[in-house]
């Protein structure tokens, strides 16, 4: 058994456009309105919302994002599906595109600004807001996108970052990204979560 068929599966009933009405294994990584992916092979992630969803018969309606995408699935084929939570690490796992460098951290400039949501302070990466303020080597930090662990500050001053900015600390790279493996999301759910 390979690590795609222990997620849960979803069934291609009908395609129309960008839409496919679909029979669910009942799983956590299903809900109204929620943004999801279908997984093709080993690392294609076809992103979108499932709605519509009727839980005594485990249909529901999946609208993809990318109307040209629609093509790839087949009708009556079975595909894993994740939700955002799960899905966004797991394509940043399998993601061959990906370059992935063990890089020491440095502090890099933040901006401070004030919005109808109240102050915010996020990463400098072109020229800042009218009105904001740079706050120099103020953005001391990442996070690991798979565990959330510090990266750049404490124990871990290194970690595993690709060429569009997404890091990784050491552990997460050796256990999933390097080897492919999606076993965090068994380790932190475990299958009957699922």
């Amino acid at each position: 058994m390979n690590q795609f068929d222990k997620l849960p599966q979803i069934q291609v009933l009908e395609i129309h456009d960008n839409q496919c009405i679909s029979k669910f294994e009942p799983s956590s990584c299903i809900g109204e309105d929620w943004l999801g992916c279908i997984i093709i092979g080993e690392d294609q992630f076809l992103w979108g919302k499932f709605s519509n969803l009727k839980t005594k018969k485990n249909t529901c309606l999946f609208t993809l994002k990318d109307l040209s995408k629609g093509r790839l699935l087949e009708i009556g084929k079975r595909y894993p599906y994740l939700d955002s939570l799960w899905g966004i690490p797991a394509e940043l796992v399998l993601d061959p595109t990906r370059i992935w460098k063990r890089t020491r951290f440095e502090p890099s400039d933040a901006i401070q600004f004030t919005s109808d949501f109240g102050t915010a302070i996020t990463k400098l990466v072109k020229k800042p807001l009218t009105g904001a303020t740079i706050i120099r080597d103020g953005w001391d930090h990442e996070h690991c996108e798979i565990c959330g662990e510090t990266i750049g500050r404490g124990d871990q001053d290194a970690g595993f970052v690709t060429q569009v900015d997404n890091w990784v600390c050491e552990q997460c790279y050796e256990n999933y990204v390097k080897p492919k493996s999606l076993r965090f999301i068994f380790d932190s759910l475990g299958k009957k979560a699922l």
